[in-house]
């Protein structure tokens, strides 16, 4: 299928926006450069030159083992939102994953672990969420887990 025909077949969203744009391409991982930087507080940091999703604001990329996302935000930043974001990845960070109940938590979110800056856009580094270890597990917006038992608030 060639590339015009497979854009006329995807329905409207980002991804086709982004293939649209040229932002994009459809070679696989194996193609694409990987860039390397360091994070505000300086550990290394590697993600690969190819836009995995994209929302209204930041475009998101992946490490090339995939545990990790790195997302930038398109626009620029100013000093307060740069603040705002490493008082996210630190500060707040530890309150939650520090303490008691913290493991719980690990599971269930993806919060931010470091702030970087690249080619003068501000991004954050965060886990990749890990579908096959998740503790609830859905199916579609029933009720139901995926292994078939009904969901009970507690």
């Amino acid at each position: 299928m060639g590339f015009p025909k497979l854009i006329s077949k995807m329905k409207d969203g980002p991804a086709r926006a982004a293939l649209l744009r040229g932002r994009v391409s459809i070679v696989g991982m194996g193609m694409s450069k990987v860039v390397k930087c360091k994070t505000l507080d300086g550990k290394d940091v590697e993600f690969v030159d190819e836009i995995i999703g994209s929302g209204a604001v930041k475009d998101v990329y992946f490490s090339p083992d995939k545990s990790y996302v790195v997302g930038f935000y398109r626009e620029k930043q100013d000093a307060q939102a740069k603040d705002r974001l490493q008082m996210i990845a630190g500060k707040y960070r530890e309150g939650i994953f520090n303490n008691v109940g913290g493991e719980y938590w690990k599971n269930l979110l993806c919060w931010p672990t470091s702030v970087l800056e690249y080619d003068g856009r501000l991004g954050i580094v965060a886990p990749a969420y890990d579908h096959t270890n998740s503790t609830l597990r859905w199916r579609s917006r029933s009720r139901r887990l995926l292994d078939g038992t009904r969901f009970k608030y507690p």
